[in-house]
């Protein structure tokens, strides 16, 4: 398949195309997320922070799809992420204080480039069956060596769902608020916000269900739906780079705290 000029790559996708933007916003609020895990567990901002780094998976998963749009070959770009993963674990390992059995978010962004790649250049039952095996790697992949990924197959879901819905902003919103629902379930429920409770607010049925930790992921929405007036990309080096270094970041401070 071949590429698209970035003004039809553009005109092809409802939402944001700035993806130096969203990747910057995606990479801070990653920091606050892990920072909260790190250093601020058992402060008053833990939950706030937490749940303000919601907003980074779901901007992640849309500049993967629209990378997908953008990009001339799918296969190198998932394998770049994929590459990218297994060299930053080393970091990621010691910092965030895992080890090789969970792997961190650029493995399964990776596959959901790759679901991607199915549908976009797949033939037939494999744009199909493509991403329905890449669903299934991060349960295939625990059941076989014990390993799991950062959000299991969430994010895969995740980027084919704003992939197929990139070119209408109510099927988007659409989309993602469902996918958040859905997400958010599992989780716990958010009953105040910086000291403010929420009671009042979860007399609601449907906002109950929403205000859980991973559905405020919906905070990201207006990020992914705002046509921004203007456009930069971070050279790929470069945006490949932030991820590390927002780990070199936390290392320091804690080298600092110590």
């Amino acid at each position: 398949m071949q590429s698209l000029s970035s003004r039809e790559a553009r005109d092809e996708i409802a939402g944001n195309t700035c993806t130096g933007l969203i990747k910057l916003v995606a990479v801070f609020f990653m920091l606050i997320d892990h920072a909260a895990i790190l250093f601020f567990g058992n402060t008053p901002f833990y939950n706030e922070m937490r749940l303000f780094g919601r907003i980074a998976l779901p901007l992640f998963a849309w500049g993967c799809a629209v990378g997908c749009v953008y990009t001339r070959s799918i296969p190198r770009y998932a394998l770049r992420v994929l590459l990218g993963g297994f060299v930053f674990q080393w970091l990621y390992m010691p910092v965030m204080n895992h080890s090789w059995t969970y792997l961190n978010i650029f493995f399964p962004l990776s596959l959901g480039i790759a679901a991607v790649g199915g549908i976009r250049m797949g033939k037939g039952v494999f744009r199909v069956l493509i991403p329905v095996l890449c669903l299934l790697v991060p349960d295939v992949l625990s059941a076989l060596t014990g390993a799991s990924m950062d959000y299991t197959w969430k994010p895969v879901l995740l980027i084919v769902c704003l992939y197929l819905a990139r070119g209408d902003r109510l099927l988007l919103s659409a989309v993602f608020f469902v996918f958040c629902l859905f997400w958010g379930a599992s989780s716990s429920q958010v009953n105040s916000f910086f000291g403010l409770s929420l009671a009042l607010v979860n007399r609601s049925s449907l906002f109950r269900s929403i205000l859980h930790l991973q559905g405020c992921a919906i905070l990201a929405l207006p990020l992914i739906l705002w046509r921004a007036p203007f456009s930069f990309r971070i050279p790929k080096w470069l945006s490949y780079l932030l991820y590390p270094a927002h780990l070199v970041l936390l290392w320091g401070i804690g080298q600092i705290a110590l």
